[in-house]
């Protein structure tokens, strides 16, 4: 890992460290233990276990349980005492560059200055941890302990130690630990940890190592947005003894990805300095037409346009193929939204400039399905601490649940997961469920032909993505009475207490009553990130159209299209509205050649 051009170095209390990564104290050792596993060089600090003035034999047997998220132990503290850790232990860590922090215990104030007296005199410690937390002790609030201890003259705090727990054997019918009650450590400890670091942070001005279920790096780096300065690995070291050396890297690769980002906005910034896009909505938007506005912006290029097609000559009947061409005169390219099916293809057809489909009709919404898929990519490689890919949708269990039938977000969100090798589960009432031409082209061109049911409950232990949409009361035609439809699905905390704890819930928004507001605050939730991660997928397609940044993308396939003879029985396609339009067909090869209309994507009979 060269991080010759990131420094991760940091200062905790007159400590310099070359990162903020240590070991937390009695899962280390004395450093020796792990020097087959651990380049000790490469750690921040060593913490070594607890040292108190004479040698202590600790608990008796069984000292330690494993729990289903953790452990539980009862140690008690056992050490060589501090005129054998100077004279035997010491000596090895000083051959090491890495500070050496001695974690220092007692039972009275005198034990506590006679270790720490003799410490001081040794050579190769850089610092000392007071031992001051017990799990068999209530300790009350701690910020008042935190503020105490800076007050009292402490540089820096550890937080948290473990939490007080047991384990009682069924068949015998008497605790597992000797000592009856051990310390629980792990990840299950992690949420009240980072809880409790937050807290202080918020009452001292000390730094803070942060400690408490640390296992990955995406565990320590939400540590040092709750607060932490630096984080100590603790059970984790047991479990994987290089676990340390993993939250380094892991960090190491936040931090160079986030500068990267950032390099790259800055480089972007001005890419479409004196560029104008023109914004066409003929239908309601917010989302999605303030992204765009937002991402040029943020390109340094303008925009102009229009959100009510009343105020246009629409009015006067002007045809989309001439407000393309008149379009094209005043911008560098065109984002369309439109309430007819296949209309952003006319303009395309006819302006001479870059043209994106902002939604067209119940038709589709390439650009949503970007966005969406780019947060499942954020989501998912956060999770697994590793390189954001489009490989993190192979395999992924993605249930698209709701108003199928009309949502475009729903069919582009479908056949984008099938394209990148995730499984399908369709999740709608009848009247509701996806549109024979989704199912076609998912079919005919990726071989997939998805489960389909009417309640989310026969599958929802299943998804690893749930994929929301409200009912498209506008797009309903005539003889299909919305109330016999409203209401017909709902995710909420309920059904959501059987899903995955690491799903996804997704909605590209607006939600009307199909999404419980009480899941905003579930850690689940991503619609939100959805409607932010549209900015920057909006940014670097405008970029690339405008022939500005390289995307890197997969070849599309290869369309067919020829003349039809056949009228689309589609009645909200756009041919049936410009009838200027020469109808055409595409035509899908696969075990049955099916021909569908090139602008709205209807089967043809």
């Amino acid at each position: 890992m060269d991080t010759t051009d990131l420094s991760l170095s940091v200062n905790i209390g007159g400590i310099q460290m070359r990162n903020p990564v240590m070991t937390a104290s009695g899962t280390f050792g004395y450093g020796s233990e792990y020097v087959d596993f651990v380049d000790l060089n490469r750690l921040g600090a060593i913490v070594v276990k607890g040292v108190t003035s004479v040698p202590w034999p600790g608990n008796p047997m069984q000292r330690i349980m494993e729990t289903p998220s953790g452990m539980l132990n009862a140690i008690g503290l056992q050490n060589v005492g501090v005129d054998g850790f100077i004279s035997e232990k010491l000596p090895y860590l000083r051959d090491f560059d890495v500070p050496v922090i001695v974690n220092v215990c007692g039972k009275t104030v005198e034990e506590y200055l006679i270790v720490t007296e003799k410490l001081n005199s040794a050579d190769g410690v850089a610092g000392i941890e007071l031992n001051i937390s017990c799990p068999n002790l209530d300790c009350g609030d701690i910020t008042l302990i935190a503020r105490a201890v800076e007050d009292a003259g402490a540089n820096a705090l550890s937080a948290i130690n473990t939490l007080l727990g047991m384990a009682i054997n069924t068949e015998t019918r008497k605790p597992e630990l000797a000592n009856v009650t051990g310390g629980l450590s792990g990840p299950a400890i992690k949420p009240v940890a980072l809880r409790l670091v937050w807290e202080v942070y918020k009452s001292v001005s000390i730094p803070i190592v942060g400690m408490g279920g640390i296992m990955t790096a995406t565990d320590a780096i939400e540590f040092f947005i709750a607060g932490a300065a630096a984080v100590a690995i603790g059970t984790a070291n047991f479990v994987n003894p290089q676990a340390s050396m993993e939250v380094v890297k892991g960090i190491y690769d936040y931090l160079k990805e986030a500068a990267g980002m950032q390099s790259q906005l800055e480089t972007w910034a001005g890419i479409c300095r004196s560029k104008l896009l023109a914004t066409l909505f003929y239908e309601p938007s917010t989302r999605t037409r303030l992204s765009f506005e937002s991402a040029m912006e943020r390109l340094n290029g303008g925009t102009l346009g229009f959100a009510d097609p009343q105020a246009t000559s629409i009015t006067k009947g002007e045809t989309l193929a001439d407000t393309a061409r008149m379009v094209t005169n005043y911008a560098d390219l065109i984002v369309v939204r439109h309430n007819w099916a296949g209309a952003a293809r006319v303009i395309a057809q006819h302006a001479h400039i870059p043209v994106i489909n902002g939604g067209d009709g119940s038709h589709t919404h390439p650009t949503q399905a970007l966005a969406d898929l780019y947060t499942i990519i954020r989501r998912k490689s956060k999770f697994e601490s590793r390189k954001p890919s489009l490989a993190f949708i192979e395999g992924l269990t993605v249930g698209i649940c709701g108003d199928l039938q009309f949502g475009r977000a729903a069919h582009s969100f479908a056949l984008a997961v099938a394209r990148f090798g995730g499984n399908l589960i369709h999740i709608a009432p009848k009247p509701l469920q996806m549109p024979l031409w989704v199912l076609a082209q998912l079919e005919q061109c990726h071989e997939q032909i998805p489960l389909e049911v009417e309640s989310i409950t026969e599958v929802i232990d299943r998804l690893d993505v749930i994929y929301v949409n409200r009912l498209q009361e506008e797009r309903l035609p005539p003889n299909m009475d919305a109330a016999t439809v409203r209401g017909s699905y709902l995710l909420n905390a309920a059904v959501m207490k059987h899903a995955k704890p690491d799903a996804m819930i997704m909605h590209p928004l607006p939600r009307v009553n199909e999404l419980a507001y009480e899941l905003d605050d579930d850690p689940r939730a991503a619609y939100f990130e959805q409607s932010a991660n549209a900015v920057p997928v909006r940014m670097a397609l405008i970029a690339s159209l405008m022939g500005l940044e390289q995307l890197i993308l997969t070849q599309p396939p290869e369309r067919d299209i020829a003349a039809s003879t056949r009228t689309c029985e589609n009645a909200n396609c756009v041919t049936h509205h410009e009838t200027y339009l020469t109808p055409e067909r595409e035509t899908f090869k696969g075990n049955v050649k099916l021909h569908a209309c090139a602008y709205c994507g209807n089967l043809l009979s």
